[in-house]
């Protein structure tokens, strides 16, 4: 297993990213949808480094499918940096205390302040923003959509926006980011993502890791470890054939689908400590 991914960005994906920048620069407040297994590839979309007094709200979602020490550490994080964030629930308190958190952040009633919800392509940014903006949004992509923030009114909401990560580039972000579905790639590699995956969660889940597939995982196994125990995952599951060479992509789907579908529970993919305050500017 001597492969080594080549990252490169599509050129699409810089145009995006520029035409998505101008939409954050002409926007008075971001609500961003991330997704609480990849905190920092879904939160970290735009360059919000220089942006006077910028606001933003961070709405966390599938926290319950994800290491819930490890989404207290990402809130800590982001309250240090004075970061509106929570817990998405559909539920009246919660969206009592977004609603409220808005109408502080936006300041005014002027019918000219903007409302942008952001997210990766598997986020349905209309769901959230018809939940908190309390009210029927307008889906045609040409025209602007104006909600009631139960109180507030006129305000334009944007939720067309297909995020692409400005950080790709950053190879943990780019793959967490194809293994949740988060990102489409025209080539397989399966194989490669569930090596890097594999490794990843041997270092915070190992006895998770060993429970589900019944294997004796080390903390940091080599790339020869990791394929011996895909061998046995293979064997355990009845897919081993002895007259035929093992069958690697078979396995890596099987350990991908179980990270998607969480057949692994509460397994986050990214922690704060793996990060520094640089990859945020």
């Amino acid at each position: 297993m001597g492969k080594e991914l080549v990252l490169k960005v599509p050129s699409e994906y810089h145009k995006n990213i520029a035409k998505n920048e101008k939409l954050v620069a002409n926007a008075d407040l971001i609500i961003e949808i991330v997704d609480a297994r990849i905190m920092f590839s879904s939160s970290n979309l735009f360059s919000y480094k220089g942006k006077q007094a910028f606001n933003r709200i961070i709405l966390i979602v599938n926290w319950e499918l994800a290491d819930d020490k490890v989404t207290s550490d990402w809130i800590s994080f982001f309250e240090t940096q004075n970061i509106f964030i929570k817990k998405y629930i559909n539920e009246e308190k919660t969206l009592f205390e977004i609603r409220d958190k808005i109408k502080v952040l936006m300041e005014s009633n002027d019918s000219n302040k903007s409302v942008l919800f952001v997210g990766l392509s598997t986020i349905d940014l209309e769901n959230y923003a018809k939940e908190i903006c309390n009210c029927p949004v307008n889906t045609d992509e040409t025209e602007t959509n104006i909600p009631d923030f139960s109180g507030f009114k006129n305000y334009s909401v944007d939720f067309t926006v297909k995020a692409i990560n400005k950080n790709f580039l950053i190879k943990k972000v780019y793959l967490n980011s194809i293994i949740l579905g988060g990102v489409e790639t025209k080539n397989n590699i399966s194989e490669l993502l569930a090596f890097y995956l594999f490794k990843q969660l041997a270092r915070k889940y190992r006895s998770k890791l060993n429970s589900h597939y019944g294997l004796h995982l080390q903390k940091t196994p080599s790339t020869d470890d990791v394929l011996k125990n895909f061998i046995t995952i293979l064997n355990l599951k009845g897919l081993l054939s002895p007259e035929e060479a093992p069958d690697i992509e078979k396995v890596a789907k099987i350990i991908l689908k179980d990270i998607q579908e969480t057949n692994i529970p509460n397994v986050s993919l990214e922690w704060v400590t793996d990060f520094q305050e640089s990859d945020y500017e």
